[in-house]
């Protein structure tokens, strides 16, 4: 097994296929980890920051992808430094790596690859990661393990996420599954949505479709926090 990093938006288009079936066959097959979500953040909002996608390679089929990117954090004119984070995570209600098999060798050579770039950035910045997700154990080990991960690595926080081919028929037992707190807030959400107007669900795989979609949503987005008198976390990009 080995590691590759891509590092261009067009080489990671070039991967979408493997990309799907390795989301397919991981226990970590999440919305915010799609190709078409990632391409189209950085498409888009992604100007200014480094891809650093880092892929496990087995025999020339892909076993692990880390979707991560290096942004330049500013204060004000100038850089204060610069940050390895999940691509999109201040936009992304969960992350997490995306693993087919062999979870733990995975994570070595993710790690072992994001400790040989330490040069390339000042701290890390892994958050959102479900508290339901399959590597849990794994992220907390790492962190401890890892000195430089222990001192730099944010708390991994608790959220509820849907697997989108997990255990879950419909997201009526993925709702059943939840406490009664998680459950209460799924429902109020949901009668602020239908109350705004019709909502329906459905999956495309076209890229147009996607980006026509997402560039939809920003602006729903930024009209909705516009109409409240404060920032879309879209006005940054």
């Amino acid at each position: 097994m080995e590691t590759k990093i891509i590092d261009n938006y067009e080489e990671f288009s070039g991967i979408k296929k493997e990309w799907d079936v390795l989301l397919t066959n991981s226990r970590a097959n999440l919305l915010f980890l799609t190709f078409e979500w990632l391409s189209a953040w950085w498409k888009y909002y992604g100007q200014g920051n480094k891809l650093l996608i880092i892929l496990v390679i087995d025999r020339g089929k892909i076993m692990a992808a880390a979707p991560l990117m290096i942004k330049a954090v500013r204060k004000g004119r100038f850089i204060i430094g610069n940050k390895l984070q999940f691509i999109a995570h201040e936009n992304s209600d969960y992350m997490d790596f995306i693993i087919s098999e062999q979870d733990e060798e995975c994570f070595k050579l993710i790690f072992g690859e994001i400790l040989s770039r330490q040069k390339e950035w000042d701290w890390l910045d892994f958050i959102f990661i479900p508290e339901n997700s399959p590597h849990i154990e794994l992220w907390k080990k790492y962190a401890l393990k890892t000195r430089c991960l222990n001192k730099n690595m944010r708390e991994i926080s608790e959220s509820a996420s849907l697997n989108l081919r997990g255990k879950y028929d419909s997201l009526i037992d993925f709702e059943k599954s939840l406490s009664n707190k998680r459950r209460n807030d799924l429902k109020r959400c949901s009668r602020l949505l239908h109350k705004e107007g019709a909502v329906s669900y459905f999956r495309t795989g076209k890229i147009t479709d996607t980006e026509a979609l997402f560039s939809r949503f920003v602006g729903c987005h930024k009209k909705r926090w516009t109409k409240n008198r404060k920032k879309s976390i879209f006005d940054e990009y």
